[in-house]
């Protein structure tokens, strides 16, 4: 029962990530995969997403990968990140950080 309980809450932190980033203003098409756990055993997120968009052939891509049992984030070109409880603030703020928005 335990262990159904914290699939939840992985599930849920996911959804609030995803849901906080479709709402940024800049930031569109995000794309998303949760795996719980995936072939590895970790419980992981996937989320790719455009931001300064122009039109539709003028945009930046871009993406981060979480594990949530480290509290790990991974973003392509930037490098790993630690974050302590993963909280959807944090992570947020730091996708926002490395992916600005250039208007």
């Amino acid at each position: 029962m335990e262990a159904k309980k914290i699939k939840e809450q992985y599930s849920n932190r996911h959804n609030e990530i995803v849901s906080a980033l479709k709402q940024i203003d800049g930031y569109s098409d995000v794309k998303h995969i949760h795996e719980s756990p995936n072939k590895y055993g970790n419980v992981t997120s996937s989320i790719s997403f455009k931001y300064n968009v122009e039109d539709m052939f003028n945009y930046t891509k871009g993406g981060v990968s979480i594990d949530y049992k480290i509290n790990q984030l991974f973003m392509p070109d930037k490098g790993y990140f630690i974050i302590d409880d993963l909280n959807v603030k944090d992570v947020i703020a730091l996708i926002k950080k490395h992916n600005k928005i250039s208007k």
